[in-house]
């Protein structure tokens, strides 16, 4: 009976470890072999995650705020919260506030409901895709 406990208190921290590690400013990098045409990164444009601090991931969801801003003549910033639910060391994108930016605007979008392997060396961030192991998303810690 104490054993389902300690199973369930391991998860619980793995997750609150990881949202630790995800919490702050992230910048893609780069996108690799996205299932759907998005707007891509260049100097022009840019990506960024802001994860949220959030209690009790195991249990509920948490927020990132997604955020693109593409520079030029008409500068442009679009920005939404997504909701997302962590189980062990996967990201399960569940809802966004808004259906206005690129990667979620329609529903086959990058972002929209997505599973993502979460992946952190360091600085460095990587959401590998579930169902298409092919595509990923790399960002970078912003300090």
């Amino acid at each position: 009976m104490g054993g389902g406990l300690v199973v369930a208190l391991t998860a619980c921290s793995k997750e609150q470890r990881l949202i630790r590690q995800l919490e702050g400013q992230w910048q893609w990098q780069k996108i690799e072999e996205a299932p759907v045409a998005h707007i891509g990164i260049s100097d022009s444009v840019q990506h960024f995650f802001r994860f949220l601090a959030c209690r009790r991931a195991y249990t509920s969801s948490c927020r990132c705020v997604y955020s693109m801003e593409k520079s030029g003549v008409t500068p442009v910033t679009l920005v939404d919260t997504l909701i997302y639910d962590l189980k062990s060391d996967e990201m399960s994108i569940t809802q966004f506030l808004s259906q206005k930016t690129a990667p979620n605007s329609s529903p086959e979008g990058i972002l929209n409901n997505r599973r993502f392997r979460v992946v952190i060396k360091g600085s460095i961030l990587e959401l590998r895709n579930v169902q298409i192991p092919a595509f990923k998303i790399v960002a970078q810690k912003v300090p």
